[in-house]
């Protein structure tokens, strides 16, 4: 019962130091970007400020998703707490916190960009503006899906669970904390170009905020592959009486689709920043850009998608 009581209070103050970590070191790029741009610019003082409210808003709401998540683990505990159910419960609330750390930190980097952009064409500062907050909405995403994940393994903490479905509850968590990895680093290196790209050619912009929702896309499916196999092994393998076998395979899924979706991830985000800063060089080679991006993308994707098909054969064996 002690070493349950720690685990379960323990996850649960780790989640949110992780996240306020993270939160705070995004708010501190953040902060340095706009102060730095401000410098430089004094007249976008005005407009930067304005942008940097809303980005560190964007940036906070990780920290506050994850506060709610700890506060439920803390008013939810069962009254006869095991260390099965602990264990289950610490994997939910710490993929909240992991998650909102990297997803801060990566969203400072792009309100940092922004400021920097604005600075250049404080004219401008409306659409860069709106660029930044669809950019931050859809690199945060990730800690919605961690809540879900989260949600979804507390509805399946029983009394009377074993230690096979903890660790098969655990492995989904670890799917999603560990998946949102890549994604986010793609994310930030390609967004933060991208904006940049803005500020360096605000006549692309049209081009720009194109290019950018397709490769954001390409992206953001790493994550949701993994939103994927981890309710798969919360959904399918609990259905049956589950054994020690099923909770391994559970454990081999989640880590061949958070891994194998790391890479990719990366190398669409490292492509897409090439792309941004061909086009804001020259806006009339978009075309052979784009063309050239997407093929590369739809090759990088499928190593994703390898992944993604033997973590769900691993799962329905």
């Amino acid at each position: 019962m002690i070493a349950a009581e720690i685990l379960h209070y323990g996850a649960a103050g780790l989640a949110l130091c992780l996240s306020a970590i993270g939160c705070g070191i995004g708010l501190g790029i953040a902060g340095q970007g706009m102060i730095g741009s401000s410098l430089r610019q004094p007249m976008a003082v005005g407009p930067i400020f304005n942008a940097m409210v809303v980005g560190m808003g964007m940036i906070e709401g990780g920290a506050i998703i994850t506060l709610v998540a700890t506060l439920l683990v803390l008013f939810g505990k069962p009254v006869d707490l095991t260390e099965a159910q602990a264990f289950a419960a610490a994997g939910g609330v710490l993929a909240v916190g992991v998650v909102s750390m990297i997803a801060s930190i990566a969203s400072g980097f792009i309100a940092a960009a922004t400021a920097e952009a604005i600075a250049r064409v404080p004219i401008f500062s409306g659409k860069i503006s709106t660029f930044m907050i669809i950019t931050q909405s859809l690199i945060e995403a990730p800690i919605i899906f961690a809540l879900i994940v989260n949600l979804m393994i507390r509805m399946h903490i029983t009394p009377a669970m074993s230690w096979d479905l903890a660790l098969a509850l655990f492995a989904a968590s670890c799917c999603i904390m560990v998946g949102c990895i890549g994604p986010s680093v793609g994310q930030s290196i390609f967004a933060h170009a991208a904006v940049r790209a803005v500020g360096e050619n605000y006549k692309a912009y049209n081009k720009l905020f194109t290019f950018a929702l397709v490769n954001y896309a390409f992206i953001e499916t790493a994550v949701i592959f993994c939103l994927i196999v981890a309710l798969c092994i919360i959904f399918i393998l609990p259905g049956a009486a589950i054994s020690s076998i099923a909770a391994m395979r559970a454990c081999a899924a989640a880590l061949t689709i958070s891994l194998g979706s790391f890479g990719g991830a990366v190398a669409l985000g490292l492509v897409g920043k090439k792309s941004c800063e061909g086009i804001a060089l020259d806006a009339t080679g978009y075309s052979a850009i784009a063309r050239i991006t997407l093929i590369s993308g739809v090759f990088i994707e499928s190593t994703i998608i390898y992944a993604f098909l033997v973590a769900l054969l691993l799962i329905n064996r």
